[in-house]
């Protein structure tokens, strides 16, 4: 079953596991979901599913996009709003990788909607790291609003 949308507009991720032995098509795709929205500003637009694999190559790209750009400090949004809650295994890697990033992010923003479930995993996979300034937001708008407030006072 192809997963290329009509008219190969967009790559539409499936609601299953992406794991190594996934297409160069979709590694691609994958890469994709982070995007430099400014100077200092990063977006990541999680997967329906997450794997240890799939975490770590996105991670890898914000790290190998604000290398490239040049940016030292930068605020981070995470859109979570199509994602489910990661396995154990999958929130392990988060934390093994994302600690090293800690240091640099200005500020988090966790998109989730309205999920309560889902803000409660988040502190519990955040817990051990070291990141000092976050919000749960329910859209974009709102992330850049608590962007704004945490950079700008």
């Amino acid at each position: 079953m192809s997963t290329a949308a009509p008219n190969n507009q967009k790559f539409v991720f499936e609601k299953r596991p992406y794991l190594e032995d996934s297409s160069d098509e979709v590694v691609q795709a994958i890469r994709e979901r982070v995007k430099i929205l400014n100077d200092n500003v990063i977006l990541l637009d999680d997967l329906p599913y997450n794997t240890p694999f799939s975490v770590e190559l996105l991670l890898d790209e914000v790290v190998r996009k604000r290398e490239e750009a040049g940016i030292k400090r930068f605020c981070l949004i995470l859109d979570l709003r199509g994602s489910n809650r990661p396995s154990a295994e999958s929130r392990r890697k988060i934390n093994e990788i994302f600690s090293d990033l800690c240091d640099d992010i200005i500020h988090m923003s966790y998109v989730t909607g309205r999920s309560t479930l889902l803000n409660t995993a988040i502190r519990f996979i955040m817990f051990q790291t070291q990141l000092n300034s976050f919000s749960f937001d329910t859209d974009l708008e709102k992330a850049f609003e608590s962007i704004k407030k945490t950079v700008h006072g």
